[in-house]
């Protein structure tokens, strides 16, 4: 239902992932995923806030199609009896001023779930900021693996959005840490130089990174030691944070799972 609101909204395609992310939010913050009676206003709520922060306040079209889809979606629900019938089976559907002012209210709680932050980055976004930052302050060098970890690191990303333990943590730390599992994959830095020693014994950091790779292989790092300083020192300031960070992200986005498997590239450009 939500795809096709922002559709009719005529909204850019980036908001898809950015309503998924506020739905997985709410759900986790509420008992939205055992009420189905909220499904409807909450689906078609997070697409009218979305509208709004993109171009302002609705317009008279944009508020009659969403009231349609809210309608729509409640009928559906009752005609599969996954709805109370509330109003008895000849009661006339809601008045316009009825389902605005339930999708006015329905907006009001779902903003305090979030907290009033609607402007919600996901993990692709940051990985995508990341990357291109990184780019640009190693002039290229890597740009080959860079890619390819890129790819591998926003494909985790996805699939993290099956975890709801991953889910549970902030899109910049996800970024974090899989950018920094990317690079391991491509080669470009040593599993070893991200065990939180703090933490997690390094034999079991060796064993716990074994088994996101394919065939329990680890990747074999083709850059110098003293390469992969630099590239770390450049990656700290790609994503304004230090080492103690990449470590503790790359542990939190291990122990969550989804991560994907991918044959590693060749050796780093620069090595």
């Amino acid at each position: 239902l939500m795809w096709q609101v922002l559709g009719r909204l005529d909204l850019a395609p980036r908001t898809y992932a950015q309503a998924a992310d506020i739905f997985d939010v709410v759900c986790l913050k509420s008992s939205l995923a055992s009420e189905a009676a909220q499904l409807p206003a909450t689906c078609v709520a997070i697409c009218r806030l979305l509208k709004k922060c993109d171009c302002g306040p609705l317009s008279a079209a944009e508020r009659l199609q969403c009231r349609e889809a809210f309608t729509s979606f409640t009928d559906i629900l009752s005609q599969l009896g996954l709805l109370p019938n509330t109003r008895g089976p000849q009661a006339p559907r809601p008045t316009s001023a009825e389902a605005d002012a339930e999708l006015a209210a329905r907006e009001r709680s779902l903003l305090e779930d979030l907290g009033w932050r609607i402007d919600m980055r996901s993990a692709e976004d940051w990985l995508t900021a990341y990357g291109l930052r990184l780019d640009i302050a190693t002039a290229g060098m890597f740009r080959d693996s860079l890619v390819w970890a890129l790819k591998h690191s926003t494909s985790c990303a996805k699939g993290a959005r099956q975890q709801a333990t991953v889910l549970e943590l902030p899109p910049r730390l996800l970024a974090t840490g899989y950018l920094c599992h990317g690079l391991v994959c491509a080669r470009m830095l040593s599993y070893d130089r991200l065990c939180p020693e703090a933490s997690v014994d390094a034999t079991v950091w060796k064993r716990l990174y074994a088994g996101s790779q394919p065939g329990g292989v680890l990747p074999e790092c083709s850059l110098r030691v003293e390469t992969q300083d630099a590239l770390l020192e450049q990656l700290c300031l790609a994503t304004c944070s230090d080492m103690e960070a990449f470590k503790l992200a790359t542990l939190s986005v291990l122990e969550g799972g989804a991560l994907g498997h991918g044959a590693a590239p060749g050796a780093p450009i620069g090595a």
